[in-house]
């Protein structure tokens, strides 16, 4: 027994090559992660569990329709990310048997890795010279973040009954913000000039995110029903279940009524390729930023940091903004003082540079 992916398929679907009378092959399609397809595997064979000293692989025909009955659409996916480091490693691992040396040996291993940005699963081998150069290597935050997910495993399983004895220890939080970079908000023609050049039904998903201020989960997962256009609000399923009102501004009228249609139920915005709400618009939103001249890291959550850095420099009081974003504490609102302030410093030295250039062009 083994799995292997789709020859043609591409990814997300796989072939399971069962042989039940010990000699001819039979080819199972399963279409889903990785993770899940080794669940198959392990139990179509049958093979008898420890239940005592079971592997992180023992857990999942249990453990994940538990976690995507209870958590969020987008946390599911990420989780599928974060398996696809994990299993490799951990997968064939004994739970109690797990000790802080597997931990900080996974850390060390990730550290050593590396990603292209835009192609993150191209194998290096496959790189052009001008790719080389731009390979960056997995930052701690990415690592905290796969190390979290693991933690959820292990969290059901110690709720199951199986002895957990050691968790992985997280990389500071200190260490980890340290090394990012700094996160600018796009300039009001950056925003602009973005939203312009962003094509088909994921233009109204950036929308959502900077003109509402929505999270890309809540924004991806929009149903018809949760728009009220008379009332002019959008009541958004955020984090817990809580159900917020968000103003719709008018600018966005126009375009969730174009999207909308005649529809009083349904997701708001589906990829046509699978009929599910989209997992992510990063590719169109690099395009988009590279057709508008914009030269600053894009993210999904960019646009949202955008919002509350515009709402901040017009004026807008912090209170409001907390209400907007519904942020539960003031405090994380206050970050978008700091982001504007650096932002405007970032404004005034073009004029200061101005202001160089002409002094020197009167020497």
């Amino acid at each position: 027994m083994s799995i292997s992916p789709h020859p043609t398929k591409g990814p997300g679907f796989w072939y399971i090559v069962h042989r039940p009378d010990g000699n001819k092959r039979e080819y199972i399609l399963f279409e889903g992660s990785e993770a899940e397809a080794r669940s198959l595997d392990h139990e179509i064979r049958g093979v008898p569990q420890d239940v005592t000293y079971p592997t992180i692989v023992d857990t999942f025909p249990r453990f994940l329709p538990f976690y995507q009955n209870n958590k969020r659409p987008g946390t599911y996916t990420d989780l599928q990310y974060a398996l696809k480091r994990l299993l490799p490693y951990f997968g064939p691992m004994r739970i109690p048997l797990l000790l802080p040396h597997h931990y900080e040996a996974y850390k060390t291993r990730r550290l050593a890795d590396t990603y292209l940005p835009g192609k993150p699963t191209q194998d290096p081998t496959c790189d052009t010279d001008d790719e080389k150069l731009k390979r960056k290597h997995v930052g701690k935050v990415t690592i905290n973040r796969e190390l979290k997910y693991l933690n959820s495993i292990l969290t059901w399983a110690q709720e199951q009954g199986i002895v957990v004895n050691h968790r992985p220890k997280l990389f500071p939080k200190k260490q980890a913000e340290g090394e990012g970079r700094t996160t600018l908000p796009l300039a009001p023609v950056e925003i602009s000039l973005l939203m312009e050049n962003m094509e088909g039904n994921q233009r109204i998903l950036a929308m959502l995110m900077f003109l509402a201020g929505l999270r890309k989960t809540e924004a991806f997962t929009l149903r018809c029903e949760d728009i009220d256009l008379a009332n002019g609000i959008i009541l958004v399923r955020g984090k817990g279940g809580a159900i917020q009102p968000v103003p719709i501004l008018d600018d966005l009228v126009a375009e969730l009524t174009t999207a909308k249609g005649d529809r009083k139920e349904g997701w708001l915005v589906v990829n046509p390729k699978t009929d599910k709400p989209y997992g992510s618009i990063m590719k169109s939103l690099r395009t988009a930023c590279e057709k508008s001249g914009c030269g600053k890291h894009i993210f999904h959550h960019l646009l949202r940091h955008t919002a509350g850095t515009c709402m901040m420099i017009s004026g807008t009081q912090q209170r409001a903004i907390q209400g907007m974003l519904r942020h539960a504490d003031i405090k994380t609102t206050s970050i978008y003082t700091h982001l504007a302030g650096q932002f405007i410093k970032d404004e005034a030295g073009k004029m200061g540079s101005l202001i160089k250039l002409t002094n020197m062009s009167k020497k």
